[in-house]
């Protein structure tokens, strides 16, 4: 029988998720809050919470709750953006930035091994590969919203 890529792609993800989790639950934080650290310290921005939506496909109310934990606990502030009053930009705090270099060594020591592993060519058409099925499967969501919209006309 011939693997089915979704599938493959999913059971990595899911792996790679549980992984980051293990890691992240030793820092005393989880694993999405350990990429949402690494995002805002990669970042050449102050992103607001609309950009943290949109770089992990969150909804506004899981953002929210998200980053109202992370600055309970002190790894996020949430300050006024001087350009637009109603938006809040999202800086690291101290302790926000030392477990961002925590996150940069372990996100580091994985794209390290797959470099170690394969080569450059290999990692560019893994890297379009991916993409590719990303931009496939958005069609597809599009699509699927399309038809369940003209149904709904159908029916009206």
């Amino acid at each position: 029988m011939e693997e089915i890529f979704g599938r493959i792609i999913n059971q990595a993800s899911h792996q790679m998720g549980r992984a980051m989790d293990a890691y992240a639950h030793q820092l005393g934080i989880t694993g999405m809050q350990l990429s949402v650290i690494d995002y805002i310290a990669t970042v050449d921005f102050a992103p607001i919470q609309h950009d943290v939506e949109l770089e992990f496909n969150i909804q506004r109310a899981t953002a929210t709750v998200l980053l109202q934990r992370m600055e309970r606990d002190a790894i996020i502030v949430r300050l006024p953006s001087p350009t637009d009053a109603r938006q809040k930009l999202i800086k690291l705090t101290d302790h926000g930035q030392a477990l961002a270099r925590d996150a940069a060594q372990y996100i580091g020591a994985q794209q390290q091994a797959m470099h170690d592993h394969f080569s450059p060519a290999e990692i560019a058409t893994f890297k379009e590969v991916l993409t590719y099925f990303k931009d496939l499967s958005n069609q597809h969501h599009q699509d699927s919203a399309i038809i369940r919209s003209k149904k709904i006309d159908h029916q009206n």
